[in-house]
């Protein structure tokens, strides 16, 4: 079986219609595959833990900007102070454009969804 059999790529419709999340173990081996498409689609359907967010994490430094891009997305699901601090760095180092362009929208996101008073980063309310 070739490594894009067993991770296919998704269609638009796959991504709306529900395709099952990928835990970590999954992740790690789509993320091995030499087609960025399928490294991509993968980072689309990764889900969340601890476990997983190891993964996208190192998905940050991968050669093709598009998957640091779906990397980036994935950290979005992936709630916590860390995430958001992976993301601060992307948002102001990711020699890619898209890639920090994409970083700074998902901070907005995280930003729009905190509850009043709450700082970035942290599980603190600010004082």
């Amino acid at each position: 079986m070739t490594e894009a059999t067993a991770v296919p790529t998704l269609t638009p419709m796959d991504r709306l219609s529900g395709a099952p999340e990928l835990g970590a173990a999954e992740l790690s081996d789509a993320l091995a595959s030499a087609e960025p498409a399928v490294r991509s689609d993968a980072l689309d359907r990764a889900g969340r833990g601890p476990d997983v967010l190891e993964v996208v994490l190192d998905a940050l430094v991968d050669p093709d900007p598009e998957v640091r891009r779906a990397a980036v997305r994935a950290l979005v699901r992936g709630d916590g102070p860390r995430a958001t601090r992976a993301l601060i760095e992307v948002s102001a180092g990711d020699v890619s454009v898209i890639v920090r362009a994409e970083a700074v929208a998902a901070l907005g996101r995280i930003l729009e969804a905190m509850p009043p008073g709450a700082e970035p980063g942290s599980t603190e309310p600010s004082g």
